[in-house]
């Protein structure tokens, strides 16, 4: 029997294409909320755009390892190393107190799917767990409050999972084991929707989970090829009639 069903969070539940700012320059407005904080608390930044540039080289740097290794990227520690290069102790900094002082928020634009807020409420109505996870280099704490402005977020109170906190990256199988085992659930009773045919499909479906491919973008013809979901929605909408099939009776 279906019991649950995960989702991956951009471009599955949240739509992106609407944004008004660049991601660039959300990134700095932030950063000097940040510079503001390491100025009050008696640091000086010596060279804001040199320091901008090294986050962003860090941050980049990151996700390039992880490419190979699958190993979470730590957008925290690009921002602490960034600090240290510019002589900026960070000892009396750890990576949640920078994070905070980024005054993080949803850029303007960014909106939940109408298509999402009209079927989670069928789902959750058939008392079927909801959770999601993200391949996120910021703690879920940071991204609940962009779930919260898209409203979202009381969708998910079963599981939400970051990359950065488990410590792998989708597709690795580890974390989507850990998301069966915070809903103690077997892959048999758990379905997984994603955007992405690598991370998504292919990570679900090693540890035995049904994969949605949610439609946004017609994937490639070798990523097709590589990559086959169980099945494939366009919208929302087409998702229950889905879990009929798979699961008579859910409803």
């Amino acid at each position: 029997m279906l019991k649950a069903i995960l989702f991956d969070m951009d471009d599955t539940l949240i739509d992106w294409s609407g944004r008004v700012q660049d991601w660039l320059e959300y990134e700095r407005e932030h950063l000097n909320f940040l510079i503001d904080h390491l100025t009050g608390a008696g640091h000086t930044v010596p060279n804001a755009d040199h320091f901008f540039t090294s986050v962003r080289q860090f941050a980049s740097d990151s996700w390039v390892d992880s490419a190979a290794s699958l190993r979470a990227p730590r957008y925290a520690e690009a921002i602490l190393k960034a600090m240290e290069q510019i002589g900026i102790p960070i000892t009396d900094f750890d990576e949640d107190s920078v994070l905070r002082a980024l005054k993080w928020k949803m850029i303007a634009g960014v909106v939940a799917f109408p298509d999402v807020l009209d079927v989670l409420p069928v789902l959750v109505s058939h008392n079927l767990q909801l959770g999601l996870i993200t391949n996120a280099s910021t703690p879920m704490w940071l991204r609940d409050t962009e779930l919260e402005e898209v409203g979202l977020l009381h969708y998910f109170s079963d599981c939400r999972l970051s990359a950065v906190d488990v410590g792998y990256l989708k597709p690795h199988p580890a974390i989507f084991q850990h998301a069966l085992d915070k809903l103690q659930l077997q892959p048999s009773e758990v379905v997984f929707v994603g955007d992405n045919p690598e991370a998504d499909v292919s990570g679900a479906q090693s540890v035995g989970m049904k994969a949605v491919l949610r439609v946004v973008q017609k994937p490639g013809i070798i990523t097709s090829r590589l990559f086959t979901p169980d099945a494939r929605i366009d919208t929302f909408h087409e998702l229950p009639a889905i879990l009929d099939e798979w699961y008579p009776g859910w409803r």
